[in-house]
């Protein structure tokens, strides 16, 4: 009967400390810039599990002792996952990097997990004695399970199990993630690569500009920035800063889609808008989510556009937000919701006194009650750049400034996506459109484009290198 109820006690206090230390194992660690949540927990399928909100999870079999080590992506450390891709050359470098903090924190987590199972299995011996050294046994009895366990997992574990892993969450997101493992070796160096040469084409860019001259240069030309469909795109965020301040541009339209799945993760990406010194009216898209719109409201120089109209350098614009925008959902909404939304726009654009000169929408299916009722619409999603004149109105889709955003490291995607925006010159004291400059830049293949249309006049091509006479209007500029 003695020997009966010591094997319950120690049974107890092992099944004691395992539990205190699952339950308790969840730990924030930070490697090589990217923030981590990791756990373990009892799980029948022994494995690893990699959460990658928001395009779902990848799971291998890593070992087979029934447990799951789960490891989910919180957040990056934008300042620190800079420095770290900078003393790599190449993408081995960077996850050498990353494996060796790994170690580390595993080293500690798994210390972590010790030391809780010691407690867990001294709070499981006090359901059977009160003496001193029983309770230290039950203590040690924990620690050794945990440990053993520890053991068990180090020796088991197969990293190389990754190579045939499990996706689960969205099929299409697999499906992508799983095409950019195998059409590209080297991803982070093909973005990498990306940024740098969007970024030198930029500096190219800015050299023609003395060539390149404003329509109207004087004082009561209003130069608006259009972009839209950002997607996250670093270069993308370079190409915004670098077009405002080399057009001196007055402010910035952004209509949407700033970031991909509008994860929280996301949303903190978008701080590197902080230091952006223009007026910056956004509408949010169907990518979009509350939190990137909370983000972007915490901006000072961000104004959130959701039917509401605002008035700079006497220019009013109204917009109205995708109705995706208000879930985490990405898809966009049906024809059905956007036609009312569409009469929406236009019972709100025919009430406000003193209508707006542009309606900026996400969705070209909500402009369609106000299409020759306004002077200027501009929309984005379709990721397409456009200029099209109706007998009132000029209708201006930047295209994508982010290239579609991650996606272009996709084969079959980087030889045909460009950064695009456009630049509208607007007579503030006619309130009238003058012309449209479409900038584009293919940063993997090291080109740009600059074209001017005319909103009203005949187009004359330049030619390279041509100098334009101030106060002229060039209707294209084709390096």
């Amino acid at each position: 009967m003695k020997f009966v109820k010591i094997a319950a006690w120690l049974i107890v206090a092992i099944l004691s400390a395992l539990s205190f230390a699952t339950l308790l194992s969840s730990t924030h660690y930070e490697i090589a810039g990217i923030k981590f949540e990791v756990s373990l927990f009892p799980h029948a399928q022994g494995g690893t599990e990699l959460l990658l909100p928001p395009i779902g999870a990848v799971k291998a079999r890593t070992h087979n002792i029934p447990v799951r080590l789960k490891a989910e992506v919180e957040g990056i450390n934008q300042n620190r996952l800079e420095e770290a891709l900078g003393r790599s050359r190449t993408a081995k470098d960077y996850f050498d990097q990353v494996n060796r903090d790994a170690r580390r924190q595993i080293l500690g987590f798994f210390l972590k997990l010790i030391a809780l199972a010691g407690l867990g299995g001294l709070i499981g011996s006090l359901f059977f004695t009160r003496t001193w050294w029983r309770l230290i046994t039950g203590s040690l009895a924990g620690i050794a399970a945990m440990a053993l366990l520890a053991l068990g997992l180090y020796l088991q574990f197969d990293g190389l199990a990754f190579a045939q892993p499990e996706f689960s969450g969205p099929l299409s997101s697999a499906r992508w993630v799983a095409a950019t493992i195998e059409k590209r070796s080297n991803p982070i160096d093909t973005l990498r690569e990306d940024i740098r040469l969007a970024v030198g084409n930029l500096a190219k860019f800015a050299n023609k500009v003395e060539a390149w001259q404003p329509v109207f240069p004087e004082k009561g030309t209003v130069r608006v920035l259009a972009v839209s469909d950002i997607h996250n795109s670093p270069a993308g965020f370079t190409l915004v800063r670098r077009v405002a301040h080399d057009f001196s541009v007055d402010f910035v339209v952004d209509t949407g889609d700033i970031t991909d799945f509008g994860t929280p993760i996301e949303a903190g990406l978008l701080s590197q808008l902080a230091s952006f010194n223009r007026p910056y009216l956004y509408i949010p898209g169907n990518h979009d989510s509350p939190a990137v719109v909370d983000t972007m409201r915490s901006l000072p120089q961000v104004k959130i556009l959701d039917n509401n109209m605002e008035e700079i350098k006497g220019i009013k614009v109204y917009g109205l937000a995708d109705p995706m925008s208000t879930s985490a959902k990405v898809k966009p909404a049906s024809n059905k919701e956007m036609k009312k939304l569409a009469r929406k726009v236009a019972r709100r654009v025919g009430s406000v006194s003193g209508k707006p000169l542009i309606v900026a929408l996400h969705d070209p299916r909500m402009s369609a009650e106000v299409v020759n009722k306004v002077p200027i619409i501009q929309v984005g999603h379709t990721h397409k750049a456009s200029i099209e004149e109706k007998s009132k109105t000029t209708i201006v889709n930047p295209g994508t400034t982010g290239a579609s955003g991650i996606r272009v490291l996709n084969n079959n995607h980087t030889q045909e996506l460009s950064y695009t925006v456009s630049l509208l010159y607007i007579d503030a004291r006619d309130k009238k459109l003058i012309a449209v400059d479409s900038i584009q830049v293919t940063g993997l293949e090291g080109e740009f484009i600059l074209k001017r249309k005319l909103v009203k006049g005949r187009q004359k091509p330049i030619r390279q290198g041509q100098a334009v006479p101030s106060g002229a209007a060039p209707a294209g500029l084709i390096p």
